[in-house]
């Protein structure tokens, strides 16, 4: 048993002294004795340039899409909710609480600013959006935000402008022919400083 693990030791010994570790005669990878030039960082892909997006001269808007960006399309023109209504030099100015509408398929809804509702179980939401103080000295004009959907999916977005007492031009749907309606806002409330 002694002779077995002198043996063993011996070997062992002889197997660690013989190995040494690797030395590398430099750092530089090499093929052929050549140095191996480093591949180049990949450079990125140019970004596209997105094409310009032109404004619909005033009057030719059908949908906020016809407008630049940031711009809506308001009663058939590209425009921005704060230039709706006056808001400079007025004795006071006023800021809407809620506005009550009535529609023509005898509905009365009560709206606040960035609120809506639907009609035709969803294929026409409207709300009114947020918009500005406003002057006291002239009938106010309050924003309504049309979003024709086909399956809950937005496929045309405008803004029509009312004022109390005006009924609004008929809405309709461009998939659904059946969908015609008029909105009228019959009483707003509002606080004025």
């Amino acid at each position: 048993m002694n002779k077995i693990l002198l043996l063993l030791c011996g070997i062992l010994t002889i197997f660690l002294v013989s190995c040494s570790p690797l030395q590398f005669e430099d750092e530089v990878r090499r093929v052929d004795g050549q140095p191996l030039e480093e591949p180049a960082a990949p450079t990125p892909a140019p970004t596209p340039t997105p094409a310009p997006v032109v404004a619909a001269p005033q009057g030719e808007c059908n949908a906020n899409t016809d407008c630049a960006q940031g711009l809506f399309c308001i009663d058939g023109e590209c425009g921005e909710i704060g230039g709706i209504n006056q808001v400079v030099g007025c004795t006071k100015t006023c800021t809407l609480n809620q506005a009550t509408f009535s529609t023509t398929d005898g509905e009365e809804v009560v709206l606040t600013k960035g609120k809506g509702t639907y009609t035709a179980a969803g294929a026409i939401e409207w709300k009114l959006m947020p918009f500005p103080q406003y002057c006291n000295d002239e009938p106010v004009k309050l924003p309504l935000a049309l979003l024709k959907k086909n399956r809950g999916v937005v496929i045309e977005e405008q803004v029509i402008t009312i004022s109390k007492g005006e009924q609004s031009a008929s809405i309709g749907h461009p998939n659904i022919t059946r969908i015609d309606f008029k909105v009228t806002l019959q009483d707003i409330t509002e606080q004025c400083n």
